[in-house]
């Protein structure tokens, strides 16, 4: 199992690498081993349950080389219609074959497979899964055969407790990557979306605490909901306008709940910013960043599918009658500028199915940011996303074309590395988590001369937030 401590100034995670095995309970049991130097030690759960196993199953398929679009709230006004756990995107067919997924730590039956066949339908994708730990009654295996055929929802099993790993449904559509990467990426990952469930709960609390009637809080809240409805839009393009709509009704969401607690001190929100982006604080406003970066990614995706859309239609269409138009195209002019120019930059682009999920893999789980001056981190990227290694930097520079800023969206630290802007500690630290189990480097200052003070300092700020949690009980 996996353990973690915290790190002095400068210091790196110790590495002691150790047989992987094929299936996922050996890649997460019997992987990379971050080493024990100091202090209390925090491990991966080993019987995860409730939110950990839905964590757990979202980073097994980002390990598997889906985009995951994750916790999702489906409301109409104030009525929750649905709760979802997890969309799976893959890189090859992504109009036509993401899955719907339901992560089951307890039991389940058919009353669950009925469900999520009730889910398809209305959110008009073909494959559903529920992942579960308990493997389906041989007396009940002949049954849910058939209702697989009827319904194409898989039961698949995912028992970390027992070694039994059933997900070969998935599997299809993965990424060919060696099992050093794919286990770092998958352990890290799960350490990351654990991290991101607490800011989820601090976000939260903090709301609670200061009330809808303070405006940069309302305008959080109503950003966040406007995000996860987005996904309810009927078309790519609409989705896309609908998360725009929602930065234009609430811009600058993270800034303006800072600005709210600093109260007009330049000093003191010069101050919230750096717990936001490099320390184990104010994680609700962490989780406020994650949300804007949520919605870039999901512009960015519903882009391509968008473009997908359009060309799996017929090139010589019937004539239609004012009521059946399709307005997509129209659709596209009422979009931002950028937008448009980053469609185009998509549409001609030989990598653009991989695009979406590079920006997610990029930031959630390698923190945005990568080293100059070598090409570990970009050969990564490239075994990680099947981009070329060359081609890793041009595209994530593709950012740029679809949300411009002021001097761009990447800056250089010391020429040693370069950090993509407005990413949350809680991302920075799952990068250097995922750096010592990818380099087998004891020491982050080894990697990074001049930076490495401050990627143990990410680190420590993602250890931090996990440590109340997976704190070993042998510590």
């Amino acid at each position: 199992m996996n353990a973690l401590a915290p790190l002095p100034h400068g210091a790196g995670t110790g590495i002691n690498p150790t047989a992987v095995h094929e299936t996922l309970a050996g890649i997460i049991l019997l992987s990379i081993g971050l080493g024990v130097l100091f202090g209390v030690t925090i491990t991966l759960p080993k019987n995860p349950h409730g939110e950990d196993y839905e964590d757990l199953v979202g980073a097994y398929l980002l390990a598997l080389g889906y985009f995951i679009e994750t916790n999702l709230h489906l409301r109409e006004g104030t009525v929750e219609i649905l709760e979802l756990d997890i969309i799976a995107t893959p890189t090859t067919n992504p109009l036509s074959e993401a899955v719907l997924l339901d992560a089951k730590s307890g039991k389940s039956g058919f009353a669950d497979i009925f469900k999520m066949f009730g889910w398809m339908k209305y959110l008009d994708i073909s494959k559903g899964c529920v992942v579960r730990t308990q493997s389906p009654d041989a007396s009940k295996r002949d049954a849910m055969e058939v209702v697989k055929q009827a319904t194409n929802v898989h039961v698949a099993t995912l028992d970390l407790a027992s070694d039994v790993v059933d997900l070969a449904c998935l599997d299809g559509a993965s990424i060919a990557m060696t099992d050093d990467v794919r286990t770092s990426i998958l352990s890290a990952a799960w350490y990351g979306r654990i991290g991101q469930r607490k800011c989820l709960r601090a976000f939260i609390d903090f709301c609670k605490s200061e009330g809808d009637s303070v405006e940069a809080v309302k305008a959080a809240i109503d950003y966040r909901w406007a995000i996860e409805q987005a996904f309810l839009a009927p078309k790519p393009i609409r989705r896309a306008s609908r998360l725009y709509s929602a930065y234009s009704a609430s811009p600058q969401v993270t800034g303006g709940l800072i600005a709210h607690v600093a109260g007009g001190d330049a000093t003191q929100e010069k101050a919230e910013w750096e717990k936001v982006r490099d320390l184990p604080e104010r994680l609700g406003f962490q989780y406020s960043l994650m949300l804007e970066n949520t919605a870039r990614l999901g512009i960015v995706k519903n882009a391509l599918l968008h473009l997908l859309d359009k060309e799996s239609q017929p090139s010589t269409p019937k004539p239609k009658g004012p009521q059946e138009i399709d307005w997509s195209a129209f659709s596209e002019w009422t979009m931002p500028e950028s937008f448009r120019t980053g469609l185009a930059a998509l549409k001609a682009h030989p990598h653009r199915t991989k695009i979406p999920r590079l920006f997610q893999i990029f930031i959630e789980v390698f923190g945005g940011f990568y080293r100059l001056g070598a090409d570990d981190d970009l050969a990564h990227l490239s075994v990680c996303t099947g981009i070329p290694k060359e081609d890793i930097v041009p595209c994530l520079e593709m950012f740029n074309s679809f949300f411009p800023i002021p001097g761009g969206w990447f800056i250089s630290a010391k020429g040693e590395m370069a950090m993509m802007k407005m990413v949350p500690a809680v991302f920075r630290g799952t990068g250097a988590f995922v750096r010592g189990g990818l380099s087998r480097e004891t020491n982050y200052s080894r990697l990074y001369p001049q930076m490495g003070w401050l990627v143990s300092k990410w680190h420590n700020a993602l250890y931090h937030v996990l440590e109340p949690h997976l704190k070993s009980p042998s510590a």
